[in-house]
């Protein structure tokens, strides 16, 4: 594996550090069966993320990576399922979810036919809850306008990402959660930013649409054919 593997006992337990020393593995070795197991604890999205990607990047067919709230958990059993690998089995352990996650049998994983999609789509960055600046009033009416009109399209948006206090139209509007589940029963894929809601405290008012992360947003953003408002 890692050229930067040092033993400390009889092959027993191994650590590697990356270059950055910004991830550890602890490989525990007992006969032919070996563990690799990622601390990702108290780590904001995107980082277990960015560490499970690591592991699979680096060829490790199994593993287990430990996440301390339900948005990583739920992150990482989508990361997963796009990466080629299934989730074996979640466990809480002393306060956090222990993830096994193990390599399936299928060589071609979703990750690429899903960012050869996006390249096909328009994707919509709505990073508030209103349209321009100066008048507040004014740009919220002008943005719930927008919305709706995107209703009334013949070709629409094939996402949509809300961002910052963009999230607060699919929480606490009720016009746009109208209109934005009108655009997911076309065919729009509604995606908001996790932690945007934590920061809010909306993430139990969502009305229409799904969490994500970071670092799909990211993806999505350089694949897609992207469209933001100002």
């Amino acid at each position: 594996m890692n050229r930067r593997m040092r033993v400390f006992t009889n092959l027993q337990r191994r650590r590697i550090l990356d270059s950055k020393k910004s991830i550890e593995y602890f490989l525990i070795k007992e006969q032919k069966f070996m563990s690799v197991v990622i601390d990702a604890r108290g780590l904001s999205c995107p980082q277990p993320i960015v560490r499970a990607k690591k592991a699979v990047d680096e060829g490790i067919s199994e593993f287990e990576i430990l996440v301390s709230d339900d948005a990583s958990k739920e992150n990482l059993k989508k990361f997963a399922d796009n990466s080629g690998y299934a989730v074996e089995s979640i466990v809480v352990d002393s306060g956090a979810y222990r993830i096994k996650m193990k390599k399936t049998s299928f060589i071609e994983t979703k990750t690429d036919s899903a960012k050869e999609e996006f390249s096909k789509k328009k994707a919509l960055l709505i990073a508030s809850d209103r349209i321009g600046r100066g008048s507040d009033e004014l740009g919220s009416k002008l943005l719930l306008a927008f919305i709706y009109t995107l209703t009334e399209l013949e070709k629409k948006p094939g996402v949509i990402i809300l961002m910052q206090s963009g999230v607060r139209l699919a929480t606490e509007e009720p016009q746009a959660i109208e209109n934005l589940k009108k655009l997911t029963d076309s065919g729009t894929d509604i995606i908001l930013c996790g932690t945007c809601l934590d920061y809010f405290g909306l993430k139990e008012k969502v009305a229409v649409g799904r969490v994500s992360n970071m670092y799909e947003i990211a993806e999505i953003l350089l694949t897609a054919d992207i469209v933001s408002l100002p």
